[in-house]
């Protein structure tokens, strides 16, 4: 689930937040663990600036993950995965042989695009 909230706090400039909602998931053959839901904020400000002579300016900085939350973007297992130290297989699916992506942590973006 998104939703985007945006204020217009001058004819040029806006400013966004937006909220990304996540539901828990389960993980593996049998549901062995499951991964948390999540809320993350993002927010958003953007200027655009119009000339006559240099044509059209856009602006815009980005916070994403703005509370820096921890969180898992995936977590799957496929099967049995070998022992890290002695390669062994111990012949039993379970927490140990999942995958876990973690999300990213708090971030920054800004651009600039301009028109001719």
């Amino acid at each position: 689930v998104r939703s985007t909230l945006a204020y217009a706090a001058t004819v040029s400039g806006t400013l966004m937040t937006q909220l990304a909602a996540g539901t828990a998931t389960q993980a593996g053959f049998a549901g062995h663990v499951s991964a948390a839901g999540r809320t993350l904020f993002n927010l958003q400000a953007n200027y655009e600036l119009k000339t006559a002579n240099a044509g059209r300016w856009s602006f815009f900085a980005r916070v994403n993950n703005l509370f820096d939350k921890n969180y898992w973007t995936a977590a799957r297992g496929t099967n049995d995965a070998p022992n890290y130290l002695s390669g062994a297989y111990d012949n039993v699916y379970n927490a140990e042989d999942l995958s876990i992506v973690v999300g990213k942590p708090r971030h920054f973006v800004v651009g600039l695009t301009g028109t001719f």
